[in-house]
């Protein structure tokens, strides 16, 4: 099932924080960006190098199959999968399942689809019917098919949901329902064979409402339905080639439904993919040509099973066993990933049943678990001296990384200090050795541009002192206990420098005198919790 911006509430929280945010993914977030702009052995700029990560069995998933994504107000991310519904934090999954002993456990544990409301109550379709989720007691109403009650669900196998701007929810089981949250009534709308403005089939595959209200349907063999809730009438609409004589029963199949910020709908079917300009008829068909298998002017597949389109505007197309394609609407291109067994952070499935979009603007691609992405990793420019240039030892392994106020890049090694000028491309390189004989070598450690005009750089147990534009060298250096790993200047002048096994050093001046270091106390709680201090930060409040 897929979800659809209609269907989600977006916004920025935790969960993709814990991903970006934490000390462990800031130290990889330091090494992707070495890597990414100096590393030797790059992908062509023209099929940017995506990184997916990957939540599978090991990670708790209950089962390798997921059809469904979606993120709560509490951030926990929630997986629909064929044994069970799976919550996660970041860290653990915790899998809910059916309980015979329990009616308020989940109705069944082969869940199909999930949808966040706009009260940020989490839907459950099941194929034994809907569950809502309660976070207060833990536990689930069920909402099933009762013969004797013609306002229950019309049947219990759940193959799509969606909610409209008034709140209610709208269930494909056996017809399209409309339930009211709030009594727990449902209004049934089903094929009547002796009326044409009637629902055209009952096997729903996919629900999605539009801007203006309107709901659409795509079932499974009999095309593409739009409803008119103020009339309450259906109305099939033509979709595939635009010859009937090429259209075939795959047209008929529409699995996924998609309204992108321009307006335009795009509907997948296991026979292409469709964009139609809803205003005024007018509709593209897109369909896979076996002649031209790398044609990137046309889609991979033409099962399509999910259709998203992402906070800057990319839209994504999930394949039954193609993997994904990205669509730029600009160039009328597809870019596609697929399972690559030797690129451990290729796409994890070609089947891709759903994608949706966190907070953060992490995506998630469910189908044989879960694969994730964060597009920012692909925006990064590759930077690179030449390899006879001084700088380029220094950029082969940097150690330290640095942007001073003037936008310029610095780079540090044991080989010296490299600096890159974006703006023009070119490089220079920084040796301390053998211009200033007193130093005592090019090993560089830490850097900062302080505001009072002096470029600090930590070298073996001192602290050196340049002008920022190197035209010159500092009058002297300071002289430290150890090898500083930082440095920082605060705004009244201190210099603040981490000093391994010594703890925090901090200097009132550049003469270097009065300093004073601070050390890990086990019998004091208010020392310093560590002697290995790697960042330092001034809040707007001038702490420290």
């Amino acid at each position: 099932m897929n979800a659809s911006m209609a269907d989600f509430d977006c916004k920025t929280g935790p969960i993709g924080n814990y991903f970006r945010s934490s000390s462990r993914s800031l130290a990889i977030t330091i090494a992707v960006v070495f890597v990414a702009l100096f590393a030797w052995h790059v992908v062509d700029a023209a099929e940017p190098a995506t990184t997916f990560t990957h939540i599978g069995a090991e990670d708790g998933l209950p089962s390798p199959t997921v059809w469904a994504v979606a993120q709560d107000p509490q951030d926990f991310m929630w997986f629909a999968t064929s044994s069970g519904l799976a919550r996660y934090d970041g860290l653990e999954m915790f899998v809910y399942r059916h309980d015979p002993q329990n009616s308020r456990s989940l109705v069944h544990d082969d869940v199909s689809g999930l949808l966040v409301d706009q009260a940020g109550t989490l839907w459950v379709g099941t194929a034994a019917g809907l569950s809502r989720y309660d976070p207060t007691t833990d536990s689930f109403d069920r909402f099933t098919h009762d013969p004797a009650n013609p306002n229950s669900l019309a049947g219990n196998l759940v193959t799509a949901l969606a909610e409209d701007r008034d709140g209610a929810i709208w269930v494909g089981a056996d017809g399209l329902n409309r339930l009211d949250p709030a009594s727990g009534r449902v209004t049934r709308y089903q094929h009547d064979p002796e009326n044409s403005a009637s629902l055209s089939n009952n096997f729903v595959w996919a629900i999605h409402v539009d801007g203006a209200g309107q709901i659409w349907i795509g079932t499974n063999g009999s095309g593409l339905d739009r409803f008119d809730p103020a009339q309450s009438t259906f109305e099939n609409i033509e979709i595939g080639p635009e010859l009937a004589s090429e259209r075939n029963q795959l047209d008929g199949i529409v699995r996924a439904i998609h309204q992108d910020r321009s307006g335009a709908l795009w509907v997948g079917t296991d026979g292409g993919l469709n964009r139609l300009d809803v205003t005024s008829g007018e509709r593209q068909f897109f369909e896979y040509d076996y002649d031209e298998p790398a044609d990137t002017s046309n889609i991979v597949d033409n099962i399509i099973t999910a259709i998203f389109e992402d906070s800057v505007g990319n839209l994504w197309i999930g394949t039954g066993e193609s993997g994904l394609s990205r669509y730029d609407q600009t160039t009328g291109r597809f870019i596609h990933y697929q399972i690559n067994t030797a690129e451990p952070n290729s796409l994890g499935s070609n089947l891709v049943t759903s994608i949706f979009e966190d907070r953060t603007g992490l995506l998630w691609f469910g189908g044989r678990g879960v694969s994730r992405l964060d597009l920012t990793s692909e925006q990064l420019l590759i930077h690179r001296p030449p390899r006879d240039h001084l700088a380029a030892a220094v950029a082969a392994a940097p150690m330290s990384l640095l942007i001073d106020q003037e936008g310029l890049v610095w780079l540090a090694n044991m080989n010296g200090m490299a600096r890159l000028d974006r703006t023009t491309e070119s490089w220079s390189a920084h040796l301390l050795v053998p211009q200033r004989p007193d130093y005592p070598d090019n090993r560089v450690y830490a850097m900062h541009d302080g505001s009072d005009g002096w470029f600090y750089v930590g070298v073996p147990q001192h602290i050196a002192l340049f002008t920022r534009k190197f035209d010159s060298y500092g009058p002297s250096i300071i002289s430290l206990r150890n090898t500083p790993s930082l440095i920082h200047v605060d705004r009244s002048g201190t210099i603040w420098a981490g000093v391994p096994y010594l703890g925090l050093a901090r200097l009132p001046g550049r003469n270097g005198e009065n300093q004073q270091y601070f050390l890990r106390d086990a019998d004091d709680p208010a020392s310093l919790s560590n002697d290995f201090v790697y960042f330092v930060y001034e809040d707007t409040r001038d702490r420290t």
